[in-house]
């Protein structure tokens, strides 16, 4: 119930969530009984409170890095249909190693990408010969797949699937994924793509900050578990009760985020570093030609789907580890 059917071998998945489970909880004892200590040795003093919550803060970061490398600690936050994202990620990351399939690929991009591709039957119809985990993150944009990528160094997947369409290189350069994925790592990759301005924006700073403060790190999943969905899901709701019904309406009006400009180039940019670093990292790409609705499409500008096919050929022309379908 837990794997939710994530898992292709019962046996490694029940042991490791108890080793997980038994360290977790022998760690969180030696992290109590040193704050214990600590309140001993500061109780009765002046201003004695201070560096004990800190001691106490810091304490709390050091479970929840660890914590964070399990897929138990995942598993615990898991809140039904409206599991918070990056939960369902991290769960489906820390299984990679537990497949014993003889290939393993994985499916990355934004939920287009979930959506046309069901993990679940390719699971179930090649058993025993190629294992799909379905690693999306909604919203995804071009540079997002490459902070996604980077957190991959290791992991196993031979190949990698992505559906891709307009919305990757043309739609500005917003990025879901920053907040959560970012570290201070990849600060210099992205001054040489030219995002150098970008870092100074919100979901950047929460980024760092969320790769320094493991605590921030798991706000998200933390405050679903505490919570509860509905309170998480009012700005949503809020959203969703806004859009326009009248669908050619809507993509009328959708269509004017999309664009041929520097945002674009930048988008661009981080794609073929993305497609560099599957090369160094050995994994073959598998690019789907993939689309928008038919009705939004017939309201985008022509130039731009073309410019996208003339992009990913090019792409293919240049980089055999990659293939376009």
């Amino acid at each position: 119930a837990i794997g939710k059917g994530n898992t292709c071998n019962p046996e490694p998945f029940i042991t490791s969530r108890m080793f997980e489970a038994g360290f977790l909880l022998g760690f969180g004892i030696l992290l109590l009984l040193a704050c214990t200590y600590l309140f001993r040795m500061f109780k009765g003093r002046a201003n004695g409170w201070a560096p004990l919550a800190l001691c106490v803060f810091v304490a709390c970061n050091l479970w929840l890095f660890a914590a964070a490398k399990t897929g138990i600690f995942w598993a615990s936050l898991y809140t039904g249909s409206a599991t918070a994202n990056i939960t369902q990620f991290s769960f489906k990351k820390e299984l990679l190693d537990e497949h014993r399939a003889p290939r393993q690929a994985i499916l990355l991009g934004s939920s287009q990408t979930q959506a046309q591709i069901d993990e679940n039957i390719l699971n179930t119809q090649l058993t025993g010969k190629l294992w799909t985990t379905e690693l999306h993150f909604p919203g995804s944009h071009a540079l997002d797949m490459l902070l996604v990528l980077r957190r991959l160094r290791g992991e196993p997947g031979d190949q990698n699937f992505c559906y891709l369409s307009e919305y990757y290189f043309y739609t500005g350069l917003h990025s879901t994924a920053a907040p959560y994925f970012l570290s201070f790592s990849d600060i210099p990759t992205l001054r040489r793509l030219g995002w150098g301005r970008e870092l100074f924006t919100q979901p950047y700073a929460m980024g760092l900050l969320a790769d320094a403060l493991p605590i921030f790190a798991c706000r998200e999943p933390l405050s679903h578990r505490v919570l509860g969905i509905a309170m998480n899901s009012i700005e949503q709701v809020r959203h969703d009760s806004n859009l326009q019904t009248n669908l050619v309406d809507r993509a009328a009006e959708h269509a004017a985020i999309f664009k041929l400009d520097r945002n674009s180039d930048l988008q661009k940019g981080a794609f073929e570093e993305f497609v560099s670093e599957a090369a160094r990292q050995n994994r073959r790409l598998i690019l789907l030609d993939g689309q928008v609705n038919p009705i939004l499409a017939t309201k985008i500008a022509p130039a731009i789907r073309a410019d996208m096919q003339e992009f990913l050929q090019r792409i293919a022309r240049e980089n055999p580890h990659v293939t376009l379908v």
